[in-house]
């Protein structure tokens, strides 16, 4: 059941992302991702799976860095599928959670010059 309802949502989200992809380029920014999370259809559809859509707005920064300011729609699905709250945290997201960290002090001990 719930191996269909994860289907149903990355259908529905891709969708979705290539309407609101403005520029039809396949991939999504911030910009569209933002107003993508603006959809009544699409947060309901992102409760039913168990993902918050407030928290995404608050993750945009995290799921769309310097490094990586766009996302094909297929990326960014997966990624939101991860964010489920029902999801259990593993050793991967424990390293990325530590990566991600590392390079934003290294950005800050940059701008500080040490």
């Amino acid at each position: 059941k719930e191996a269909l309802q994860l289907d149903a949502v990355r259908g529905q989200l891709a969708a979705v992302l290539k309407n609101v992809d403005s520029n039809h380029d396949t991939v999504i920014t911030k910009k569209e991702f933002r107003s993508l999370l603006l959809r009544s259809e699409i947060c309901s559809s992102l409760k039913a799976a168990g993902v918050d859509p407030i928290a995404l707005v608050d993750l945009a920064d995290c799921i769309f860095t310097e490094d990586k300011s766009e996302l094909e729609v297929h990326e960014l699905v997966e990624i939101v599928l991860t964010l489920r709250g029902g999801n259990t945290a593993t050793v991967k997201d424990c390293v990325e959670v530590r990566r991600l960290l590392l390079a934003e002090i290294r950005k800050l001990e940059r701008k500080l010059g040490t």
